[in-house]
């Protein structure tokens, strides 16, 4: 039993008071009233305790979230360190599906790839390239530029 509900809750006296009342009704013959009497002293000290014990519900409360908050500050450095190991697993197995050795080799084909790609590009643009020239080279032609031999001092 806490301090405060000793303080206000003190079993002696509601023994005494029990007793006394109890006495009293058999000295007046009351014996309906004896009855009652005890019912009403115990009801009485029914809400005597529950008067006596709130100061003590209120303090267990506020120890709970007290503890759930030292619980859960407590728990802080293990939840960082399982993002840690988190963090590492997820690194460690992209560096593994990626074949990951300082350079990729994964990165290292897909650069291959967009060379061979840019090549082929290339290659297939040959035929647009080389008839684009030619137009450049006629409309250049037509306009009286040169490129050496005879009248090759010409203007640019």
């Amino acid at each position: 039993m806490s301090k405060e509900l000793e303080k206000n809750y003190n079993p002696a006296d509601i023994e005494q008071r029990l007793y006394d009342k109890w006495i009293q009704s058999l000295f007046d013959e009351d014996w309906e009233g004896t009855t009652d009497g005890l019912l009403n002293i115990l009801q009485e000290a029914i809400e005597e305790a529950q008067g006596a014990a709130a100061p003590d519900a209120e303090s267990a409360g506020q120890a709970v979230s007290d503890g759930v908050a030292t619980g859960i500050d407590a728990g802080i450095p293990a939840a960082v360190d399982a993002a840690g190991r988190l963090a590492g697993a997820v690194n460690s197995k992209l560096r593994s599906m990626l074949q990951i050795a300082s350079p990729s080799k994964v990165t290292r084909g897909l650069g291959r790839f967009v060379g061979i790609g840019f090549a082929e590009g290339i290659d297939d643009a040959i035929s647009a390239v080389e008839a684009a020239t030619g137009r450049m080279a006629v409309a250049v032609a037509g306009r009286g530029y040169g490129f050496g031999g005879a009248g090759a001092a010409g203007t640019y």
